[in-house]
């Protein structure tokens, strides 16, 4: 070693050798603590990744951009994690999408009381339908399952069918009563999502103004047709709450006149 060398190495200053004096314009040193979270939007050790923030964030990205927007690799990107961290909690997509259509089965339920099972019927038939129209790109796949693939299926059904029972309602009546309830309130709003949600197009509110142009279309197309007046109003009606409810009234009137006979 020359001694120019040996010189510079004596000379070296390390940072142990340093005393611990505050920068003046930094203030008293802290001492510097590891980051045990990610700086992401996804989950960190604080809010770890879990099948409830899986299923959660599916159902926003169904809701936000449609079914067809949802695949493993877009979801495990939405939560901020690698691509295969799902995998730990979900086996595959369509595990995913049965545990989706879970979440939306579960927004069926509804409280407890002591009305009587027509009413229960009203109650039910209106949760029904708000928890499909909260979540109109899974309608259909929620109603394509069979009520017996589903824990949770069973459950809310089981629910119901205790609701209307202990309403009145005699047992041997609950299935009768229970799915003409169902195709009524299902076959409506899937009319309505299809119709309606979907397409983002909405009929004017002004009742007589559709009624108008549909007289103006029969003309235009010279179609004879035996009571035009009749069918603009019945292409007049929208599917609105308005229709609904008077369809629903009208199922429970009849379910009660014939429980009653």
């Amino acid at each position: 070693m020359t001694m120019s060398m040996a010189i510079l190495r004596r000379n070296v200053v390390t940072a142990s050798s340093l005393p611990n004096v505050p920068h003046p314009r930094s203030g008293p040193q802290r001492p510097r603590v590891r980051t045990l979270y990610r700086m992401a939007d996804g989950p960190t050790e604080r809010s770890p990744l879990t099948r409830q923030t899986i299923v959660d964030a599916a159902l926003a990205r169904v809701d936000a951009h449609g079914l067809e927007s949802l695949s493993m690799r877009q979801l495990a990107a939405d939560l901020g994690v690698g691509a295969m961290s799902p995998y730990r909690h979900v086996q595959d997509k369509e595990e995913l999408l049965a545990l989706v259509s879970d979440r939306v089965i579960e927004e069926f339920a509804t409280e407890p009381s002591d009305d009587a099972w027509p009413e229960q019927v009203t109650r039910i038939s209106r949760q029904v339908r708000a928890g499909l129209l909260a979540h109109p790109e899974l309608a259909t796949l929620v109603l394509q399952r069979p009520i017996q693939s589903s824990a949770t299926g069973l459950r809310v059904n089981g629910e119901f069918a205790s609701l209307l029972i202990d309403g009145g309602l005699q047992p041997e009546l609950v299935g009768r009563v229970y799915w003409v309830m169902s195709t009524y309130v299902m076959g409506y709003t899937l009319f309505e999502i299809e119709r309606h949600i979907l397409t983002g197009r909405r009929p004017s509110a002004d009742v007589e103004s559709r009624r108008r142009r549909v007289v103006s279309l029969m003309s235009v197309l010279d179609v004879e047709i035996a009571e035009p007046e009749a069918l603009a109003n019945v292409l007049s009606v929208d599917s609105d709450d308005e229709q609904f409810e008077f369809g629903l009234r009208a199922m429970v009137l009849g379910l009660k006149a014939s429980v009653d006979d």
